[in-house]
């Protein structure tokens, strides 16, 4: 009886997703199927259980196969756990192969009953590899639809899976409710750890709250470590790094950084020495260390937003306009996105100075990069914006008003480390 009861669900939810697909309302599918719109109402809603007959005349006008298959649903099991697994543990890049045969082979499996968990995996496949990424609201909208579908560990997925996804597009507020909803029920330890990790990131990123984002930063890390998840327990530490280094604890910061570096570096793991070396960077910029800066900088083998801006200030720092200009031009030519806009502010500062001259101007674009990096949760960056700003100042001779920017980055300091 409870399969039978799974099978009409699943067969509700499959009307509800191919009539949104094909953007009918039940109106208009009541027209095309002779149906009425309350009976349709009420199998959709899961108060009717619809005939054999009403079933076949639903699935040929929205175009779907009723036939259960015990090969395809078996084939989708092995593949989505080992999809979850090898992305639990960090250990795939840059694709999955399993996850890229079910891409290929979609109208298979959306065809069988395993169709709403194809939705789920192919969701995170998009949010962790960031694979078919023009796809993940469509996902998301799917999943929205098919939600009451997912029971047990699916479903704990399912909400942690929704508050990444939040969190990457900046709504932090939605991110928090599905978490919150998720704590009413979850009871994986792995995808608590993750839970933990992104409240420690809302901790930090919203409410400066740096001493919470450890705190959760650290669950995250110990519940990795007991589940022997060495990968993803370094990742923890390196996002615990970095909000060490926002509250000046550079010794807890070095001893961290040397066990993280050791086991990238001997188990091969490019992804994390990059993030390592990005703290480290941020450790010398903090010590105005612009030279082993700029040497860490030199062997990172991406660049993004932060790596331009902070390249671009060392070599400012260390009178190399020339080479510092370079790279303000590098970083036009390949349009870092948006979530960078604020470096580009210290960038322009920079560029004006050495084009220009450091007049009124140059302070008044130095003190918008200032004043809009005390929005941002990175603390590293306010002080590396204050420093600038307040030098500026004192070469003007404007000491009052040095004296007065660096106080509000003290209050700021006092206000964080309460």
């Amino acid at each position: 009886m409870e399969k039978l009861t799974k099978d009409y669900d699943r067969f509700r939810f499959k009307v509800r997703l191919k009539r949104h697909e094909k953007k009918l309302t039940l109106r208009e599918l009541a027209t095309l199927t002779n149906l009425s719109h309350s009976m349709l109402t009420r199998i959709e809603q899961g108060l009717m259980k619809p005939t054999d007959e009403t079933m076949t005349t639903l699935s040929k006008v929205l175009d779907f196969k009723r036939q259960y298959c015990l090969e395809c649903e078996t084939s989708f099991d092995t593949k989505f756990n080992k999809i979850y697994e090898d992305i639990l543990y960090a250990r795939i890049e840059p694709t999955h192969p399993f996850a890229e045969e079910l891409y290929e082979n979609q109208d298979i499996y959306l065809n069988c009953d395993c169709f709403h968990r194809y939705y789920l995996i192919m969701f995170m496949y998009t949010q962790h590899l960031r694979r078919y990424k023009e796809f993940q609201d469509e996902f998301y909208q799917k999943l929205l639809l098919l939600e009451e579908l997912f029971e047990g560990r699916d479903k704990e997925l399912l909400y942690i899976e929704y508050a990444a996804y939040f969190i990457n597009k900046g709504d932090r507020v939605t991110s928090i409710k599905y978490l919150d909803q998720y704590e009413t029920f979850g009871k994986d330890q792995h995808l608590m750890a993750f839970n933990h990790q992104i409240r420690g990131i809302i901790f930090a990123e919203n409410f400066y709250d740096y001493k919470q984002s450890l705190k959760r930063f650290e669950l995250s890390s110990n519940t990795f470590q007991k589940l022997y998840n060495f990968t993803r327990l370094m990742q923890a530490k390196i996002m615990t790094q970095r909000i060490l280094i926002y509250m000046n604890r550079f010794d807890d910061f070095l001893e961290s950084y040397k066990y993280t570096y050791h086991y990238a570096d001997i188990n091969n793991k490019p992804f994390l020495l990059e993030r390592a070396k990005q703290n480290m960077t941020r450790y010398h910029l903090a010590h105005r260390n612009y030279a082993e800066a700029l040497k860490i900088l030199n062997t990172y083998k991406s660049e993004k937003g932060e790596y331009y801006c902070f390249k671009a200030y060392a070599l400012f720092q260390q009178k190399y306009g020339v080479e510092a200009l370079h790279v303000i031009q590098q970083a036009k030519t390949d349009q870092f996105d948006d979530r960078y806009g604020h470096l580009w502010l210290a960038m322009d500062a920079i560029e004006y100075a050495l084009t220009h001259s450091r007049d009124d101007e140059y302070l008044s674009r130095l003190k918008k990069f200032a004043d809009s990096t005390f929005n941002q949760a990175d603390f590293m960056l306010v002080k590396m914006a204050t420093r600038l700003y307040t030098e500026a100042l004192e070469e003007k001779r404007l000491y009052k008003e040095a004296y007065i920017y660096a106080d509000k980055l003290l209050q700021a300091m006092k206000e964080i480390m309460k």
